[in-house]
Parts: C-alpha cells; structure tokens; sequence
C-alpha cells in the first residue's frame, strides 16, 4: 500500500492541518508558520527554526533559519 499524498495544508492559528485527496486529515503540527508543502513533505517554521515532515508527519529535517 502507498503512503497518501499531501493535498492541501492549512494553517488556523498556531495550528497546521495536513489532509490527503480525500480531505482526511494525515496530521496535525503546531507552527509560526507555514512554509510550503509538496505531495511527500511539509515544511514549517517552529521560533528560528525551519522543521520538515514527510506525508507520513515524522519529522525528517530541522534547519536554522533567521
């Protein structure tokens, strides 16, 4: 079986709402900001920090940013 896509993220709040196609939700994580998205990752900005999750939402990358 395949991992579900990323089909859209929103972010209300603090708060980032990851969903598949199908509009269920594959995970939730807290954030300054919403960077961007592609199918296979999500990426966020977490205080001066820039932190990756794949579609799986297990983190995979953390980046120093100003």
């Amino acid at each position: 079986m395949r991992a579900p896509e990323i089909a859209s993220a929103v972010m209300i709040g603090k708060t980032v709402y990851v969903y598949d196609s199908r509009g269920n939700i594959l995970f939730i994580v807290t954030a300054n900001g919403l960077l961007g998205y592609t199918a296979t990752t999500l990426t966020i900005r977490l205080a001066h920090h820039a932190l990756t999750y794949n579609n799986m939402g297990a983190q995979i990358n953390i980046q120093t940013i100003r």
